[in-house]
């Protein structure tokens, strides 16, 4: 695996714990047992803009469409949620929300991931998602560079 990306993911990952709970303070909720609950749209759209600006060919996948068997399958149970992709990579830093590693970077063709182009989120929902990711970007690019 890249270790250009694995450390850059690592960072990432450890930079939205810090804004996680603004995130859900800012949408009325209470702070879940798991931070990432909840995010993994926003820290989608916030580790693919990452990626794209450090030359890595990135998108956000998506599968949350109940009954479709698309998401993320965890123990033989699909749930909704959002991930990156690169030509090679799946790339979820919020698995942990369901009981999984934190930090997931494995092959394109993992059989856990399967993506579907139509969302069921509201577009206000993936409104709030992107302005939120914007301006965490704006607060990561103030960091000093390691």
């Amino acid at each position: 695996m890249d270790t250009v990306l694995a450390t850059l993911v690592a960072r990432c990952r450890a930079f939205l714990e810090t804004e996680w709970p603004d995130w859900h303070r800012c949408h009325g909720r209470s702070r879940p047992a798991c931070l990432s609950t909840g995010t993994c749209v926003t820290s989608s759209l916030f580790l693919q803009q990452v990626l794209l600006e450090n030359g890595f060919d990135a998108a956000v996948a998506h599968g949350d469409i109940p009954g479709q068997g698309v998401g993320i399958c965890v123990h033989g149970k699909w749930h909704g949620h959002a991930w990156v992709t690169t030509d090679e990579h799946v790339i979820d830093i919020t698995a942990d929300q369901f009981g999984q590693p934190p930090v997931i970077i494995t092959t394109r063709y993992d059989k856990r991931y399967r993506a579907k182009d139509n969302s069921t989120a509201s577009p206000q929902g993936m409104l709030d998602s992107g302005l939120f990711a914007k301006a965490a970007l704006g607060r990561w690019k103030k960091l000093p560079t390691p």
